[in-house]
């Protein structure tokens, strides 16, 4: 018996034994190894739905999936369609990738009939490759023939895929294909804002999926490609990329048009066309060579878009941006998370947060913006703290006296050190308890004459401790940084 064999066996024994949540967690953290037909067969029979939940996530037999879906249960059904691994089944011989339908027909039937969950179970899963992807967009192959309302919602449900959205390499199962591409499918799903109904629905439907929707530009038309081909050499190359930059541009006007709410539309219904044209903004402001387009659309809420994603190096830049768009600029730009970023640049920040505390949003009485950067700005920091920090925490404007704390100067200095920031603190505190005690005898000095003298000694000491802290502190920073 080789080493193999018997590692099955014990793999075997344990599942059998091993109470459901132990067995789902072993499948979970082993989803990449398979167990053996027998083991699944021996854990299929010990009738468990727990046990067949697991089975239904993470093993990758065809004929046990097929099984576990035919069974009916809606549930389970949901859980094999979402299963990475089936999805990835010899896609040489498949449309989509996958062999739990046997036959054209049943597929077929699937994608005319089933319901919504189990529709957002199939296309909603990252296992499905670009060309599925792709298809489903252009609305090729099987989709062609699909009703229009049928087709609508698969495209809807499919702009939910995490390949299309920025957490795609973080969610695809790419360790069973090795380095995937989602290029294709990320232009063709852009195509959904030129074929889905432009109406309220659709657009409150489409500014969730939106925020994160990956614009990776999109195909450029015959015509132009056989006008850049009458180039050559280096022209040929300049030509072919101002032809792409010209179609992306004409491509977002027609979506920005298309995606304006209708003049008779309530302010409630009007707000879903606007915003969405904000997120469509924001995703392709990120892509620096379009600010000057974006920047200069006759449209606030285009305008907006960018201010939630651009990435201003320079003071005057925002300055600009306020002077043209005022409180719509403010507002927009609070959510960026730029501003919270370690490496945009201090004075960038700094000016950033003092437009936004002058700012107030609707009128007098509301609190100043900057109430809402330095909660943004907390909340990042909190989710990332190695690429966002609480900005008004660490390197914030000066406080009220108009000192600078050893903490706030030690951070500037030395940003990435929790030891460093940690001794800041705590000379902070010494200092605080020197300021304490100064204030507590310069007012039991009132009235006491006779003691001035020693007072003012006591006072001129503590002076002298303050000024050998910051000697200490300098110290310190100078022997770090060297």
């Amino acid at each position: 018996m080789t080493h193999h064999s018997v590692t099955e066996v014990l793999e075997k024994l344990y599942l059998e034994a091993a109470p459901p949540a132990h067995v789902y967690d072993w499948l979970r953290d082993h989803k990449h190894e398979s167990p053996s037909d027998e083991t699944v067969r021996s854990l299929l029979a010990r009738g468990d739905r727990f046990i067949d939940l697991a089975l239904a996530q993470f093993c990758s037999s065809e004929q046990l999936l097929r099984d576990i879906y035919r069974r009916g249960d809606r549930g389970l059904q949901c859980a094999v369609l979402s299963n990475h691994r089936h999805a990835l089944w010899e896609r040489r011989f498949s449309t989509f990738g996958i062999t739990i339908f046997e036959t054209d027909e049943e597929l077929d039937s699937f994608l005319r009939d089933a319901p919504s969950e189990l529709l957002t179970a199939l296309f909603m899963n990252p296992g499905l490759s670009e060309y599925d992807l792709e298809s489903v967009f252009k609305r090729e192959g099987r989709f062609k023939n699909l009703p229009d309302e049928r087709w609508y919602l698969i495209v809807l449900t499919s702009l939910y895929n995490p390949r299309l959205h920025d957490e795609a390499e973080a969610e695809a199962p790419i360790e069973f294909l090795g380095q995937r591409s989602n290029y294709s499918a990320q232009i063709a799903s852009w195509t959904a804002f030129l074929t889905l109904p432009a109406d309220d629905a659709c657009a409150y439907a489409l500014n969730e999926p939106t925020r994160t929707l990956i614009f990776s530009g999109v195909s450029l038309p015959t015509d132009r490609l056989t006008k850049a081909n009458a180039g050559d050499g280096q022209g040929y190359v300049e030509a072919l990329r101002e032809a792409h930059k010209e179609s992306e541009r004409e491509f977002l006007r027609k979506v920005f048009e298309r995606w304006s709410p209708p003049a008779e539309a309530e302010s409630v219904h009007a707000e879903n066309f606007n915003s969405l044209r904000e997120w469509i903004s924001s995703r392709v402001a990120l892509d620096a060579s379009y600010r000057d387009f974006l920047g200069g659309y006759p449209d606030v809420y285009v305008r907006r878009g960018l201010y939630r994603s651009f990435q201003p190096r320079e003071e005057k830049e925002l300055n600009e941006a306020l002077e043209k768009d005022d409180k719509e600029f403010v507002d927009a730009a609070i959510e960026n998370p730029w501003f919270s970023r370690r490496n945009a640049p201090l004075e960038v920040r700094r000016r950033m947060y003092e437009i936004a505390d002058a700012t107030k949003w609707r009128d007098e009485y509301d609190d100043p913006c900057g109430h809402r950067f330095r909660e943004r700005s907390e909340s990042l920091g909190k989710a990332d703290p190695t690429i966002y920090e609480d900005w008004f925490v660490s390197i914030g404007p000066p406080e009220p006296s108009g000192r600078i704390s050893i903490s706030t100067l030690l951070n500037r200095l030395l940003p990435e050190s929790a030891a460093q920031k940690q001794l800041g603190i705590e000379l902070d505190r010494v200092l605080e308890s020197l300021h304490k005690t100064e204030e507590a005898v310069t007012r039991t000095a009132e009235g006491s004459a006779p003691l001035g003298a020693r007072i003012a000694a006591v006072e001129q000491s503590m002076a002298h401790a303050r000024w050998l802290l910051w000697i200490l502190v300098a110290a310190v920073a100078y022997m770090i940084l060297r």
